[in-house]
């Protein structure tokens, strides 16, 4: 992957956004426009693992279909009621039917799948990882690198080229590389 910066158009593009950003004019003035990771309460932001944790659940509902800030009110939500399901270690031995029923309650949409991806990645969080979602960062030199790390393999010879270790989590594409990243 090649990426081309073209350095006039990002000056460009910052010279009208930063002033309205900095004024809260449009778009930043809407009632939607609020950074979802600003909305994470102090007890989950507090220990640097447990938001590692929070950010990689998150990754599994930012495929589409649901609104960001939806999307982190309602596993905000979850997490101060079943915080377990948050801990990789705790989650890989939850059923798929336990999994799914808690999910349906706090968000409904995509339940099904969600709990698949949920179990399984929590699995290879723990086998490839040590069950730590910053360990994914650990000597990171690229981005491409990161994307060998966490985007899911699907055919085998990306899987003979990125190794076991980096087998990539369920559902993870270039998006949740990047918020990962971020």
């Amino acid at each position: 992957m090649e990426v081309i910066v073209y350095q006039h158009l990002v000056d460009e593009l910052l010279d009208a956004l930063l002033p309205r950003w900095k004024l809260r004019k449009y778009p930043y003035n809407c009632k939607d426009a609020i950074i979802p990771q600003r909305i994470i309460p102090e007890e989950i932001r507090r220990d640097q693992y447990v938001l590692a944790c929070f950010y990689f659940y998150v990754c599994i509902y930012m495929r589409g279909g649901i609104e960001s800030l939806q999307a982190f009110n309602a596993l905000i939500r979850m997490w101060q009621e079943h915080p377990t399901m948050f801990e990789p270690f705790h989650a890989q031995l939850m059923t798929h039917g336990e999994v799914q029923a808690i999910l349906k309650l706090f968000i409904g949409w995509d339940s099904k799948e969600a709990a698949k991806n949920w179990i399984e990645n929590s699995k290879r969080l723990v086998r490839n990882w040590n069950g730590n979602p910053l360990n994914l960062l650990k000597g990171l030199r690229s981005y491409d690198e990161a994307c060998n790390r966490i985007r899911n393999k699907t055919k085998k010879r990306e899987w003979k080229i990125a190794g076991q270790r980096n087998e990539g989590f369920r559902g993870f594409q270039y998006k949740m590389v990047s918020m990962l990243l971020y």
